[in-house]
């Protein structure tokens, strides 16, 4: 018996362009959150869209590499863990492994658009679609794939 799904792993996979596709659409371009009388945001605002905004600006700015990690230390397991009571363990974390393999592809594909010449067809295709967005915010939302832009 495997104790892998590669299916669970393949909707994982799938899962995460479309999470890409959703937080950098409506979380990344959001409106800016109303400020509490402490002149914070409220707490189910996050700090992705300010750090997005921020990546805009300067796209050599990153968001630091430790907080990437702690937000997927945490949503991971979750994922899992939720996952697992839908459709059992070894599916479950087959998806949660799949939706992380694919977060953690997103993390480098994005930062070489930035930081290196492209060096064939996917890596020309990435850095024009995903540079096209930083000078229309309006388009082009998913970075590793446009099957959500339609």
């Amino acid at each position: 018996m495997l104790f892998f799904s590669p299916t669970a792993f393949a909707a994982g996979a799938a899962g995460w362009t479309f999470a890409e596709y959703a937080l950098h659409r409506w979380l990344g371009h959001a409106k800016q959150p109303k400020k509490t009388s402490s002149g914070k945001g409220s707490l189910l605002s996050g700090d992705f869209g300010p750090e997005h905004r921020t990546h805009h600006a300067d796209t050599t700015y990153f968001a630091p590499t430790s907080r990437k990690l702690k937000a997927a230390a945490m949503l991971v397991p979750a994922l899992g863990a939720g996952a697992s009571l839908l459709v059992g363990p070894r599916r479950g974390l087959s998806f949660a492994l799949g939706f992380a393999s694919c977060y953690a592809g997103y993390e480098v594909v994005h930062r070489r658009i930035h930081t290196h010449a492209p060096r064939g067809p996917y890596s020309r295709w990435t850095r024009r679609h995903h540079l096209s967005h930083h000078f229309n915010a309006k388009i082009n939302h998913g970075v590793t794939t446009p099957i959500w832009d339609v």
